[in-house]
């Protein structure tokens, strides 16, 4: 079972899109006793680029214009530039597609536009979608409903998000689906999708920084040699990951972070394998990652009792980054050769795993 799919505030939705040329302008409205707070302003961010204006509120209406562009998308935030204390919640996401527009920041709608009439359509669709996802997940929690149902409903709406990709590979609805699924998705899938999209998603940084992750992923998927890499012991030493793995012992290595909880939950997982299989030819080693000067990781060693081996590269990623790890904990049990025997393991998994070559 995966991790539940969220749905950001801009939503993706399968249509075929319209080029577009010319200019847009997009009128928008704020309740008065917002508009009129101190400092109340509109910050129009472009979702691709990253780069931001600030736009005038009066009397409760604004106007944003510029180039018409299918590629990205713009986010439109109430602010107060005099009051950031003042708490708020009032944004939207539009496509700036040709033409007029209008936007009720308090009911998040926009009116007007092919793609954005069809985007906001599909906006309550996909929130369904979510939160059936969500009941299921439930239902797994309290014991009603099988691991299965939900990874069939997951596959589904996996489905729908790559077709919705596909459909859109020239527009920015194709961007923000494939980012909703990029995670989720293999490197020959990812490659597949990639195939029918415009360079502006293939070269999209995220894009290429994850699919990087996933070359290397698989450069290290399990039957693989390891990778080695160095860093620091807990008290200032050089050490590298072949002064453990690769010399006839099997290994457990636990990627992770003291600021990570699910990282912190896989502790007594990992003490459990520790105390029952190190007598019996198991080295543990955790591989303190993406934690600063890891000041942090020290003090939840010591919080959680962690006795065994620590390799600390702070916020180098050249040890995630050989192994393709997006996210952590991750949990790889090494042969004594050197081979990668288990990838993402987690709970009772490590010592079944561990299990099966100890005893």
């Amino acid at each position: 079972m995966k991790k539940v799919l969220s749905i950001p505030a801009l939503c993706i939705l399968l249509f075929s899109s319209c080029a577009s040329n010319g200019t847009y302008v997009l009128k928008g409205t704020v309740k008065d006793s917002l508009a009129t707070l101190p400092g109340a302003a509109i910050i129009v961010t472009d979702m691709v680029s990253g780069a931001k204006d600030t736009v005038a509120i009066d009397n409760g209406q604004f106007t944003i214009s510029g180039a018409a562009d299918s590629k990205t998308c713009k986010q439109v935030m109430l602010s107060f530039i005099d009051a950031p204390a003042v708490k708020h919640k009032l944004y939207a996401s539009f496509i700036p597609e040709e033409g007029t527009m209008k936007l009720d920041l308090d009911n998040q709608t926009v009116k007007g536009g092919e793609i954005n009439k069809k985007m906001q359509k599909f906006t309550a669709e996909s929130k369904a979608m979510v939160d059936s996802l969500l009941v299921i997940y439930d239902g797994i929690k309290a014991g009603t409903v099988s691991e299965a149902d939900f990874d069939a409903a997951e596959k589904e709406y996996l489905n729908a998000l790559t077709e919705t990709v596909k459909a859109n590979g020239d527009n920015f609805i194709g961007l923000g689906a494939l980012k909703e699924i990029i995670y989720d998705i293999d490197l020959e899938q990812l490659d597949d999708i990639l195939s029918g999209c415009a360079d502006f998603i293939r070269n999209n940084s995220t894009v290429t920084r994850i699919r990087s992750l996933k070359v290397a992923e698989a450069a290290s998927c399990e039957g693989k040699m390891f990778i080695d890499f160095n860093g620091a012991t807990p008290d200032g030493r050089f050490v590298r990951l072949s002064d453990f793995v690769g010399k006839g012992k099997y290994v457990l290595v636990d990627f992770w972070a003291s600021w990570c909880g699910p990282c912190r939950r896989e502790v007594p997982n990992i003490r459990k394998a520790y105390n029952k299989f190190s007598g019996k030819g198991l080295t543990v080693v955790g591989v303190a990652v993406w934690d600063g000067d890891n000041s942090a990781t020290r003090t939840a060693m010591k919080e959680m009792d962690i006795q065994w081996d620590q390799i600390f590269v702070g916020d180098d990623k050249t040890a995630t980054d050989a192994y393709g790890i997006s996210g952590i904990p991750q949990i790889m049990l090494f042969a004594p050769d050197g081979t990668i025997y288990k990838r993402d393991l987690r709970g009772e998994a490590i010592c079944d795993e561990i299990a099966k070559v100890l005893e």
